[in-house]
Parts: C-alpha cells; sequence; structure tokens
C-alpha cells in the first residue's frame, strides 16, 4: 500500500519550495525582500539548492517572517503517522473517525505549520473522497 513519507521535511530543501512561493505573493523583489531580512540571496540559492547549514538559519528566519511554526522531528513523525492513518481509513472508506481527522487537520492548520501545503491536500483528498461517496450512495 501506499505509504506518505514527510522525511524530506526533515531538511530544509522542501521549504525552500514554499518560501519560492510565498516570497512571489511579497510587495518587493525576492532579492530586496531576503536582504531586507538579514539573508544573503546568494546563500538562499545555494541553500535552495543542497542542504547546507545556513539553509535551516534561513528557514527560521522566514518562517518567524511569515509567522510559521516549524516542527520538530518527533512531532513531525507523528503527523506523518497520523496522515497516514487518515489516508488508509479514506482509502477504505473506514469513516467511524471521519470527524475526528478534519478535526486534527484543522487544528494543525490553525497552529500555522510551515507543512500546511500537504495539511491542505489532506482536505481536498477528504473533498474529493466525500464527493466520490456522495455520487456512489446517489448513483450518479
Amino acid at each position: 500500500m501506499f505509504r506518505i513519507n514527510l522525511s524530506p521535511y526533515k531538511g530544509t530543501k522542501e521549504y525552500f519550495q514554499i518560501f519560492d512561493v510565498l516570497l512571489k505573493t511579497t510587495e518587493i523583489t525576492k532579492d530586496s525582500f531576503l536582504l531586507e531580512n538579514g539573508i544573503t540571496p546568494s546563500s538562499y540559492r545555494l541553500a535552495r539548492k543542497q542542504e547546507q547549514n545556513i539553509g535551516k538559519s534561513i528557514i527560521e528566519i522566514l518562517s518567524n517572517k511569515f509567522n510559521y511554526k516549524l516542527l520538530q522531528n518527533e512531532k513531525l513523525d507523528e503527523i506523518e503517522d497520523k496522515i497516514n492513518e487518515i489516508y488508509f481509513d479514506m482509502y477504505y472508506k473506514i469513516f467511524k473517525n471521519y470527524d475526528e481527522h478534519i478535526k486534527y487537520l484543522d487544528d494543525l492548520l490553525k497552529e500555522n505549520y510551515l507543512i500546511f501545503p500537504i495539511l491542505k491536500l489532506m482536505k481536498i483528498f477528504f473533498g474529493i473522497t466525500e464527493i466520490i461517496i456522495y455520487l456512489a450512495v446517489v448513483g450518479a
């Protein structure tokens, strides 16, 4: 069976992809924004390409600037296990914990963790599953 793996989020490269998108929403250029926040653009680009020690501090600075929380590895492992449990339940149409799963994802989204794209994708997965089940029940 397919298993969701969040171990790449224990490094920094995945977060740079998120910040690339977030930086496009700023009113000034990416380089200006980075310099304004004490980050050398060349260090940012290098850390985006490969794991660097400076990458962790860049991620921390940008997380604080955009008001996102970073996860410790233990919490990330816990979330990975729970997301796989949620995926398993939805895949095999086990709905007894449906409300609990939705609440768990909503609570994580409220905490404003930096892995919010994964959490939002799981919410979309829930929505699609609901639609498919509804269509199967009504016979459409």
